[in-house]
């Protein structure tokens, strides 16, 4: 079912929802990632008209594996997104989802470097540097795949209303970053104290030569006798 893979303790989609009754009926996971199809415009035009206090309220953080082991499962769920961003550009719908004529496709990347998601937004995102942590409220659709700088690359695809800033990344964001730094500083501090004792030593050497008695010399040979 629907909430199989879910966190416990979230609340159900009503079985009356549309997203249970038929509007995503049909979405075939692995395919490339467009936006032409009509489940996709059904999706976007529910998300539009949806109160974002009731999608706040359904959606629950979700392993990224999870969307390649029970995307069917998942599909129409609101899922609560905390990634890196790294890029978005708008793109036009061939045919309006409800009032919805753009959407902003934005690629996200997990903290570990190793998983991608892409999020078509309804409202423009803000100009974010690249990996600035933000996070969003947003419907699965489908696990779809697109063209990366090393060939196809496979990601869930979703639709979400907006992209927010996170306030305070959570230290899973910074522990890759944090451990770098660690590791800088500890090989830092390492080459300053074999700098230094490289130093003290070569202080000790050259103070013991100062002061070393100079070396005496030997006593010059008898005069030679005479012939």
């Amino acid at each position: 079912g629907l909430d199989a893979a879910l966190p416990a303790g979230k609340s159900a989609i009503d079985p009356g929802d549309p997203r249970r009754t038929g509007m995503l009926a049909g979405v075939e996971d692995g395919k490339e990632i467009e936006q032409s199809s009509p489940q996709y415009r059904a999706l976007v035009a529910y998300l539009s008209a949806a109160a974002p206090e009731a999608i706040a309220k359904e959606a629950a953080p979700v392993e990224h594996s999870l969307f390649t082991i029970a995307a069917e499962s998942l599909r129409g769920r609101a899922v609560r997104i905390r990634a890196l961003y790294l890029d978005s550009y708008a793109i036009a719908l061939e045919n309006k989802a409800g009032d919805v004529e753009f959407v902003y496709r934005t690629y996200l990347m997990d903290p570990s470097g190793n998983d991608g998601y892409v999020v078509d937004c309804i409202a423009p995102p803000p100009r974010f540097e690249m990996r600035t942590p933000v996070e969003t409220e947003a419907l699965f659709f489908r696990l779809g795949t697109y063209e990366g700088k090393h060939g196809p690359k496979a990601s869930p695809h979703f639709v979400a209303r907006e992209l927010r800033e996170l306030a305070e990344a959570p230290a899973a964001f910074l522990g890759e970053e944090t451990s770098t730094w660690r590791l800088g500083a500890l090989f830092a501090l390492c080459l300053l104290l074999l700098t230094a004792w490289f130093f003290f030593q070569w202080h000790l050497a050259r103070r013991a030569r100062m002061r070393r008695p100079p070396a005496r010399m030997p006593p010059p040979p008898p005069p030679a006798p005479n012939a």
